[in-house]
């Protein structure tokens, strides 16, 4: 492993405070992913990493398989009772709670998983109250939704609202309070850059990965195509649905399966075009149920209108599921192979792009060899030491 070559750093005993509410208890969140992914690995470069979140941020923690060190805010969850709100008097409670030995030990890097409020405020104020070090982590700039990332300009949904303030108000106090960004993309760096004038220096680029390469071969049959994420406006499902009704015109026993928190929401929509029959929906996704939905698929779908570096995607390249997407600016080189791309919102030729590779067998073939050698380069055990680097260098 990578990691070996980081052994002997001279971090041993520095600890790393990772404040992570855990934004989904299914093992779908990316930014979850992400964060469980780089901490279980971070001992192997002599840190000691502790997650500071809630009792449902530990939930999401174990299904994801860590079993590292925890604390727990004394808070129920930052939500509260309205995702919308963010939960913000759940944060006031958790920043008046906190456990004092969470901030006692010298030489700590405070690290906020996301850039929702309630993971980047504590990281930020305690970290300007005590000077110690802050590293944001940062998964997409989140544009303002009724942008051209739209196809049809609308009043913003307050989620979308509240999401964008959110990530502004992250990046701003980052750059006030001089914390460094650690972004899964380039191109997210080349906009903080432009956008918010934050020097280069303080930015470090570590890439989504995956854990397991998979050996390719076929299993049962689940669904021919599929989807995996959450619910949410960014993700266009709708697209999805419509594109799905004109497959089954043409591959009339295709089914598609769309598996994520929220999804079930889908279901009116899916009675609606009359593809009862057609689209299976699983609301609630356990480890073992992802695994299976990615083995047992032809087709693998991203109706995504934008994206930063989507885990999902690299998870069914590493299984060897060839996949679709529209025409993204953040897939230039990572997706290079394995993905077809699509204009965006050319819902007709999405669909047709579908049917095209689920009647081929000698195409999806070929994509899934692609598929496997793109993921190949994209663990990780490769992501993992260049965050040890970004915590190196604000040392």
């Amino acid at each position: 492993m990578v990691v070996a070559n980081y052994m002997k750093g001279d971090l041993i005993n520095d600890e790393v405070i990772v404040f992570d509410s855990g934004h989904f208890p299914d093992p779908i969140g990316g930014g979850d992913t992400f964060i469980v992914e780089i901490v279980r690995r971070l001992p192997h470069f002599g840190w000691d990493p502790v997650f500071v979140t809630t009792s449902e941020g530990a939930l999401a923690h174990a299904n994801l398989g860590y079993s590292g060190r925890t604390l727990l805010w004394k808070a129920t969850a930052f939500r509260g009772t309205s995702p919308e709100l963010f939960g913000i008097t759940r944060l006031v409670e958790a920043l008046l709670r906190i456990p004092g030995s969470v901030v006692s030990r010298p030489r700590q890097v405070l690290v906020a998983a996301s850039d929702y409020l309630y993971d980047s405020l504590p990281a930020v104020i305690f970290g300007s109250l005590r000077r110690e070090a802050v590293l944001l982590v940062l998964h997409m700039i989140v544009p303002f939704p009724t942008s051209g990332q739209v196809q049809k300009p609308h009043l913003p949904h307050v989620t979308e609202l509240m999401e964008w303030i959110s990530n502004r108000l992250t990046i701003l106090l980052g750059k006030v309070t001089g914390a460094r960004f650690v972004v899964v993309h380039p191109q997210i760096r080349s906009r903080l850059e432009s956008m918010f004038k934050i020097q280069d220096k303080m930015i470090s680029v570590v890439s989504n990965g995956v854990s397991l390469i998979s050996d390719g071969n076929t299993h049962t049959c689940v669904s021919d195509a599929l989807y995996v994420g959450r619910f949410h406006p960014q993700k266009c499902l709708d697209d999805l649905l419509v594109a799905w009704r004109q497959v089954i015109t043409e591959v009339p026993s295709a089914v598609l399966s769309i598996a994520g928190p929220g999804t079930s929401r889908l279901l009116p929509r899916v009675r609606e075009l009359g593809l009862e029959s057609s689209v299976h929906v699983f609301d609630a996704v356990s480890e073992p149920l992802k695994k299976e939905l990615f083995l047992g698929t032809k087709v693998f779908l991203l109706p995504s209108h934008f994206e930063s570096f989507p885990i999902s995607l690299l998870e069914a390249l590493s299984y060897g599921v060839p996949a679709i997407a529209y025409d993204l600016p953040c897939l230039t080189g990572p997706f290079d192979s394995g993905v077809i791309k699509v204009k965006r919102f050319d819902v007709p030729e999405y669909a047709s792009q579908v049917v095209r590779l689920l009647k081929s067998d000698t195409l999806r073939r070929a994509m899934s060899a692609e598929a496997l050698c793109s993921a190949s380069n994209l663990t990780w055990d490769h992501s993992a030491p260049t965050f040890a680097d970004a915590l190196r260098g604000i040392r």
